[in-house]
């Protein structure tokens, strides 16, 4: 009889229930300030200073981040959708129970952020720098992305559905409950950090010239 491995704790995110919200312009968010139940519709927010900007049980639909910086920003309690930044400035910042979909980004500049339950769901992102981050609870639905680093980062509880990575770094990760079966892997980088991960059996087949590499076996028919 096979043995069955150990069970996977999957990401903890419940649903988004948002209280009635006022509409607001982008021209009325500044760095530093405190934005609580408000909707942003199509707003553009160019290359505005957002550090440190506070987005409580918030909105943001069709927004145009373009060079705008949110380091140290927060988003707790809210939904992104149609998201669009070629650069998304967003360093130590912290982002809790969000919903992130249909949302197109370029370079994502997450490292030393904190994330906790996080959803992202139908979305392109082609860098994702999660470097030094502290995630828990985090879920990728539907996404492409080229190249996802976490390298020193601590990750908790975090899986994939029917999503494509083409480059996933863990270079001193420390990970835990990590779900990897419902992405396309192309590389990874790292492999003395994969404890903690999860991969099928398909995945580890595809994967075993890298792992015979790594281990320095040769592989000869």
């Amino acid at each position: 009889m096979p043995t069955r491995g150990p069970k996977v704790r999957s990401p903890k995110i419940g649903p988004l229930n948002l209280p009635s919200l006022v509409p607001a312009e982008g021209g009325d968010v500044h760095g530093g300030e405190h934005y609580e139940a408000r909707r942003f519709t199509d707003v553009d927010f160019g290359d505005s200073n957002l550090a440190g900007a506070s987005f409580v049980e918030c909105e943001l639909i069709g927004v145009q981040a373009g060079e705008a910086q949110l380091q140290a920003a927060r988003f707790s309690e809210s939904r992104l959708d149609r998201l669009n930044a070629p650069t998304l400035a967003a360093a130590r910042s912290g982002w809790s129970d969000v919903h992130i979909a249909n949302s197109r980004l370029g370079a994502v500049e997450l490292f030393d952020a904190d994330l906790r339950a996080v959803h992202i769901v139908d979305s392109k992102l082609m860098f994702i720098n999660l470097r030094s981050a502290q995630m828990r609870d985090v879920k990728f639905t539907g996404c492409a992305i080229d190249e996802l680093d976490l390298t020193d980062a601590k990750v908790e509880r975090m899986a994939f559905e029917d999503c494509t990575v083409q480059t996933l770094r863990l270079d001193h990760a420390v990970l835990w409950d990590v779900d990897l079966r419902g992405v396309d892997l192309q590389a990874i980088g790292g492999i003395d950090a994969m404890k903690g991960t999860t991969i099928s059996t398909s995945q580890a087949i595809n994967l075993a010239s890298l792992f015979a590499k790594h281990l320095g076996i040769a592989i000869v028919d």
